[in-house]
């Protein structure tokens, strides 16, 4: 009787499942193995998952609605390549965060807009500076006193348009003073008046022409 071995105690242990994150009971004695699943409903998930996924379709972690791919945004690093949340549920959670720290936001968007117009006033001031030199140097001497009126009234008339529509207007040089292979001069012939959108995409192009 005294060379038996006393059995040792069964103690439930608390386990997480690593498909629900909800929390379980096993009893000590499982040979050594860590159970991973609460219930063969999320062992079985895992291949639900995948079975889904060959016909196009995903569940959603969220609202637990199985939904076509192109619901969710896609997630290259995940073994399914799309999010586990649909798009309604995540615009639905970063709503309500936003709800919840609306203020704290609110200031942290507006500190870094000031600290951003601080940190961009010296390459501003260095951009504007090389504009005005470049105009400068594409202003020829030759032009004649109503010339340099006619450049005066195109930057007039945006004044004028954008005081009447609210929109934006700028003075635009149709060959550009600062194009890679070509380069304009300021004179009347070579300006027009744009609006901000489309002297923006516009950028240093002459249209038509690689420049």
């Amino acid at each position: 009787m005294g060379g038996k071995h006393k059995p040792k105690p069964i103690v439930a242990v608390i386990y997480v499942c690593v498909r629900c994150g909800g929390e379980f009971e096993r009893p000590s004695c499982n040979g050594g193995q860590t159970p991973k699943y609460c219930s063969r409903v999320c062992k079985l998930r895992k291949k639900q998952d995948y079975d889904l996924l060959a016909v196009g379709l995903r569940q959603c972690k969220e609202c637990k609605a199985t939904k076509p791919l192109n619901d969710f945004w896609k997630r290259p690093a995940s073994k399914f390549l799309v999010h586990a949340r649909c798009k309604s549920c995540m615009a639905n959670k970063a709503k309500a965060s936003y709800e919840k720290n609306r203020a704290q936001r609110i200031k942290a968007s507006a500190d870094y807009a000031k600290a951003t117009r601080e940190a961009m006033k010296p390459y501003r001031a260095r951009k504007a500076a090389e504009r005005r030199a470049a105009e400068l140097r594409a202003t020829p001497r030759w032009l004649s006193a109503v010339q340099i009126s006619q450049i005066a009234e195109f930057y007039d008339i945006a004044h004028a348009r954008q005081v009447q529509t609210g929109v934006v207007q700028h003075v635009d040089h149709i060959v550009p003073l600062q194009g890679k292979s070509v380069r304009g001069l300021h004179v009347p012939w070579n300006l027009q008046v744009l609006t901000e959108a489309e002297n923006c995409s516009k950028h240093n192009r002459l249209l038509g022409f690689q420049t």
